[in-house]
């Protein structure tokens, strides 16, 4: 067998599991712990039974990736060997790896976008600057009433167009929703890296206060996948009004060492988990975070398993709130998790937040 049959037999024979399966939000349990006092919705939503959105990241693209990590993999670990008798190849190594972790496509555009309503809405292609001087583009609607904004980092793979579905879900429920595109995708200027992602994120939540005067007491910092590894550290000094993680790995490291397992052939050519210089450590800083947290995953995720969040969700304990969401049958593309039914969830969970604030007041003023 090929090698792209190799890669595509699993992608497509777990596709056509995903489309047979339909999605649960299971029975979250809520209760107090003595680290950190959790609340959890009880009830199950089932998902309604239509169609996958249709987006432009179907099943194959999910997979793709791996193709990507392969192949680059394959090349830097050749230039790992080349590069002790030649420095120039060190360097090459390094971009390899880059390539293989930071998957950008094409630009993003709201032209692209199926939707009117969104088009009207975003209105402009907009940009900001980083301190570094880095251009990043990105798109905003402003919130309806007096909704929070969602600051939103996405995956490795792709632009802001593949995220069509999550932005039109949350606008629609008349929450605030930024998105950009970090340095080194789309039309954002730079070279993609671990700290540039996590100064690109910092840099559009203070533009958030800046510019559309959304304060950080009103921002809902979500990610993805490699998001929500940028989210993790950025929310470490900043304090959000809530943090949303979807299918969050530990770190680098780890999903190369899960990669080897599940994918036996990717085990010849990914790094050594020491070698790898983009680490994104979320376990090491999650129990920094004291903002909300809310966690979600897909419990057939064969490229970031869920354990990898539960264990961030047991590591959570500065956090005077936190809640574990479980998507049945959903696999690591987020853009197909049941937003619809995601978001009273978390609109819930905001409420939760709120009067818990209030309740801290309220006993702060009585001393």
């Amino acid at each position: 067998m090929s090698v792209s049959g190799i890669l595509l037999k699993p992608a497509i024979a777990s596709g056509l599991t995903f489309a047979k399966r339909s999605h649960d939000l299971v029975p979250l349990r809520f209760g107090n712990q003595p680290e950190a006092r959790s609340i959890l919705l009880e009830g199950i939503l089932n998902r309604a039974q239509k169609p996958l959105p249709k987006t432009t990241w179907d099943v194959v693209d999910q997979y793709r990736f791996l193709g990507t990590i392969l192949v680059c993999s394959l090349f830097a670990n050749l230039a790992h060997l080349a590069s002790r008798l030649i420095p120039w190849f060190k360097r090459l190594q390094n971009k390899l790896e880059s390539w293989a972790i930071f998957q950008s496509s094409s630009t993003a555009s709201i032209q692209k976008l199926a939707s009117t309503r969104l088009r009207e809405e975003i209105g402009e292609e907009r940009y900001f600057t980083t301190p570094q001087g880095n251009k990043i583009h990105y798109w905003y609607v402003p919130a309806k009433g007096d909704k929070p904004t969602v600051l939103y980092a996405h995956g490795n793979f792709g632009n802001m167009n593949h995220r069509e579905y999550i932005i039109d879900q949350f606008t629609k429920a008349g929450y605030g929703f930024m998105i950009f595109d970090p340095r080194g995708y789309g039309n954002s200027t730079g070279q993609s890296s671990e700290e540039g992602m996590y100064e690109d994120y910092e840099a559009a939540s203070r533009h958030l206060e800046k510019r559309h005067r959304i304060p950080l007491a009103n921002q809902i910092a979500a990610g993805e996948s490699l998001g929500g590894g940028i989210v993790t550290h950025v929310a470490q000094t900043r304090k959000f009004k809530a943090v949303i993680l979807c299918a969050t790995f530990t770190s680098i490291p780890d999903v190369f060492r899960h990669l080897k397992s599940r994918f036996s052939l990717l085990g010849w050519f990914l790094p050594s988990e020491d070698k790898v210089q983009q680490q994104f450590r979320s376990l090491d800083k999650i129990a920094n975070i004291k903002s909300p947290l809310v966690f979600i995953h897909g419990d057939f995720d064969d490229v970031v398993p869920m354990s990898m969040t539960r264990r961030l969700f047991q590591e959570a304990r500065q956090t005077p709130l936190k809640c574990y969401i479980t998507v049945r049958g959903a696999e690591h593309c987020v853009n197909a998790f049941p937003f619809d039914q995601l978001i009273p969830r978390l609109g819930a969970f905001i409420q939760k937040v709120d009067a818990l604030k209030t309740a801290n007041r309220t006993t702060d003023s009585a001393r």
